[in-house]
């Protein structure tokens, strides 16, 4: 089974100035999307998993500051993984010696592993449900 996966960001919150900057992101809405590439479900669509939330952006004293129309999605991308990254390690009280990009890609391949596992439950389900057919 081949999935592949898509980074999306709904929204992105912001306030009109703070500290001297203009359109300020706060808080970034994500999506990552997997699609099954091998199997449909019973209506012939592509298998489909999601994982979505929110993070709030924070600039740390002397951070560089980016513009609102300068912001890619790849800057969302490394925000959201850097933010969950840092909750997982606090959470775990991990402290493993991998630099931010280790981490955030560590956590990004963690996500994945997690839809593709509840896509490969939608193909093969380990819980079943229904009622007896004598009802």
């Amino acid at each position: 089974m081949a999935n592949s996966y898509t980074w999306t960001f709904p929204t992105l919150e912001r306030v009109a100035t703070e500290n001297g900057n203009s359109d300020v992101i706060k808080t970034i809405n994500w999506v990552l999307e997997a699609v099954s590439d091998s199997d449909k479900d019973s209506e012939g669509n592509w298998l489909r998993a999601k994982r979505y939330g929110s993070v709030l952006v924070f600039y740390e004293s002397g951070e560089s500051f980016t513009p609102y129309n300068s912001i890619t999605k790849d800057w969302c991308k490394n925000k959201v993984l850097s933010k969950l990254s840092a909750r997982t390690a606090e959470d775990q009280e991990v402290v493993d010696g991998l630099t931010q990009e280790e981490r955030n890609k560590k956590h990004e391949d963690e996500l994945k592993a997690q839809l593709d596992a509840i896509i490969t439950n939608q193909k093969t389900p380990t819980t079943l449900t229904g009622t007896p057919s004598g009802w």
